[in-house]
């Protein structure tokens, strides 16, 4: 009967090792705590996790309070370690004590495809103005220095402009061509932008960069494609924002949901191969492109409303 129990006890812990041996930590920081009204405040989310994590970027916009995101720079890595770090410029315009709450951050372990919740440590930054010392002497404004008017000075350097105006009128009317009979050239009309898109999807699918063992390269190209699509199609930087900052824009200018879930399926997997080191089998490379063609199909405008839609 020991016997019994011990064995039991040992398959527990096996169990719960595999199930939560996949270890992730986060935490928030700025690059100081005091900082003059208007500053920039350097703000950033390290993650470090266990191989088979992958997580999502974070989002700021209702998370900071009085404080406003300036940029969300460019995410960075440490060589040889599964370490991201989450780089933003933010600031504030009121003297005050400003706590940054946790910042939730999404993740998932191994294959699974449920979504897991992790929240860093909380940040207090102080913000104020200057100091003005009430004691300090106070002082009279000085008179300004008037400075006497030179006539002759003025008189010669009018003479001047009245000469060289003269000079540059005789040549003008010396060398002045003929006018030539005037050729209206009608330009041709430039191509929508979907065409391009498609065009470039076309190219980038005969390329086979995936077949080739260059996945991450295929995944960058193909979400830049689609993304330098939508800046043209809803007019918004789309390159320069994260997968989350581009759905909520995308939320309010698609009135189809099916390709609203499409896009956001599209932009995380190209997320996790990009910066989680994630090895995507070949049917998920086959499905990127279906879904890149698919998203500009059902998104396209009618000719009738080519450049109609922007983002208020």
């Amino acid at each position: 009967m020991v016997r019994f129990y011990r064995i039991l006890l040992l398959s527990l812990v096996a169990i719960f090792s595999n199930s939560y041996g996949q270890n992730i930590n986060v935490s928030a920081s700025t690059d100081t705590s005091d900082y003059l009204v208007g500053d920039y405040i350097q703000f950033t989310i390290r993650a470090e996790y266990d191989d088979g994590v992958r997580i999502s970027p974070p989002s700021l916009t209702d998370n900071l309070g009085i404080l406003e995101v300036i940029k969300v720079l460019p995410v960075s890595f440490e060589e040889d370690k599964n370490v991201q770090q989450f780089n933003y410029i933010i600031a504030g315009y009121d003297s005050a004590r400003v706590v940054i709450p946790p910042i939730p951050m999404t993740y998932y372990t191994s294959n699974s495809s449920e979504p897991q919740i992790i929240q860093t440590n909380e940040v207090v930054v102080f913000i104020h103005t200057l100091e003005v010392s009430s004691t300090a002497e106070i002082k009279d404004i000085k008179q300004p220095l008037r400075i006497p008017f030179d006539w002759l000075f003025w008189l010669v350097i009018i003479l001047i402009v009245l000469l060289l105006a003269a000079i540059g009128f005789f040549l003008y009317k010396k060398f002045k061509k003929p006018e030539e009979e005037v050729r209206i050239i009608k330009k041709a009309p430039s191509v929508p932008n979907y065409i391009l898109a498609l065009r470039e999807l076309d190219k980038l699918n005969e390329r086979k960069l995936w077949q080739q063992g260059q996945i991450k390269e295929y995944h960058s190209e193909i979400t830049g494609i689609i993304r330098k699509y939508f800046e043209g199609r809803y007019h918004f930087s789309s390159l320069e924002m994260t997968t989350a900052q581009s759905m909520i824009i995308l939320n309010r200018l698609m009135d189809n949901q099916l390709i609203i879930d499409t896009t956001g399926k599209f932009l995380e997997n190209a997320d996790m191969v990009k910066f989680a080191k994630f090895e995507p089998l070949p049917s998920v490379n086959e499905e990127m492109m279906n879904q890149a063609y698919e998203i500009i199909e059902k998104t396209k405008p009618d000719e009738n409303q080519m450049g109609v839609d922007i983002v208020q």
